[in-house]
């Protein structure tokens, strides 16, 4: 059940960043407000490009692509559930993956924050506990 492993995705972040579970959740709702407005289909708009799209996609806007940040999320979500023994149903991902899309647009808000999670639980360098949390309603790194 997707419930489950966002549960067990956000112990997991509470843990590693100690942080509480709502400040977390805080954080990724301010995020996704300022990436999408919180719309899960929301898909970039892009002057740049002869579609008028750009590559992010979803509330946080993954990008698009191989080697993006929506397929490192992805792996990141795969090696995760591999290293939780494979209990978790993830199967939501199969037609982003076969199709190559990787198109997070796609996919339900609960699904997002799910890899949203896993992808920030699996890079190094990312540590929410380092966002400023004093309600100025601005993330900073300091």
């Amino acid at each position: 059940m997707a419930n489950d492993l966002l549960t067990s995705l956000l112990n997991e972040a509470s843990t590693n960043w100690s942080m509480d579970k709502l400040n977390i959740q805080d954080a990724m709702a301010r995020i996704a407000f300022h990436e999408s407005k919180n719309d899960p289909t929301a898909i970039q708009i892009s002057d740049k490009s002869s579609t008028g799209y750009g590559p992010g996609r979803g509330m946080y806007q993954y990008e698009i692509g191989d080697e993006q940040g929506a397929h490192s999320a992805i792996n990141r979500l795969i090696s995760f559930n591999k290293d939780s023994g494979g209990k978790y149903d993830i199967s939501f991902l199969d037609n982003l993956i076969n199709s190559k899309t990787y198109d997070f647009s796609t996919l339900t808000q609960e699904q997002q924050d799910i890899l949203f999670l896993a992808d920030k639980l699996g890079d190094e360098t990312a540590n929410m506990g380092t966002y400023d949390f004093n309600d100025d309603g601005i993330l900073s790194n300091e």
